[in-house]
């Protein structure tokens, strides 16, 4: 498994506007896997930004401040086509 899936709840970063959040799980390739998953997310979703840019209409956004190396998915259906693309 090369990344970690985290379903939102309050205590997280996005939560009420997104539902999951995707980390790379390997340290010594964490930022090489986000870039990756980053570009898949951006030909597959469309467009996204930085988590503190989010707008109402992106399906997807990233956030690499303070060291933290994640992807955001705004609900189910992006999540099934993150699982058929990377665990499928």
């Amino acid at each position: 498994m090369k990344y970690k899936i985290t379903k939102l709840d309050r205590r997280h970063n996005g939560f009420g506007s997104f539902k999951y959040s995707i980390s790379p799980i390997s340290y010594s390739n964490r930022v090489d896997d986000l870039i990756e998953l980053r570009n898949w997310c951006w030909m597959t979703y469309g467009p996204g930004t930085e988590l503190k840019y989010f707008s109402v209409g992106n399906t997807w956004a990233w956030n690499t401040e303070y060291e933290h190396r994640k992807i955001y998915l705004k609900s189910d259906e992006e999540m099934v086509v993150f699982k058929l693309k990377y665990y499928g």
